[in-house]
């Protein structure tokens, strides 16, 4: 993605982001969008919890750090596995109780095979 197209994708539905909370991640993900668009939902959570979005995208980079993630090669699938598998972790940091439950519900339905409608309603 060009640096415009990923930004935009980082800081989606946020509001006003101050440069220096995007840089660093823009940069940590290597501008992927799977990452970013797992670090704009887990931000968006934490606005809904009354943060700030620049403090958000800040506290979302310090937990990558302290997991490893320091930048992404896109070319190498460990890289990639690695900053994936954080990154979810992260994410799924910000569920509650509840919502952790039906995320583990859906667990069941094997990787890449449609799911029909009607088996998601009953989850």
């Amino acid at each position: 993605m060009t640096a415009t197209e990923a930004r935009q994708l980082l800081t989606g539905g946020l509001g006003d982001v101050p440069e220096s909370a995007v840089f660093p991640l823009l940069s940590v993900t290597g501008r992927w969008p799977v990452l970013l668009g797992l670090i704009n939902g887990a931000a968006r959570a934490d606005v809904r919890g009354g943060a700030g979005a620049g403090e958000a995208l800040l506290d979302i980079r310090a937990e990558l750090d302290a997991s490893g993630i320091t930048a992404l090669d896109p070319e190498d699938p460990e890289s990639r596995s690695q900053a994936v598998s954080v990154t979810i972790g992260v994410s799924l940091e910000r569920l509650t109780a509840v919502e952790r439950a039906r995320f583990e519900e859906l667990a069941v339905f094997a990787e890449d095979v449609d799911i029909p409608v009607t088996a998601l309603a009953r989850y």
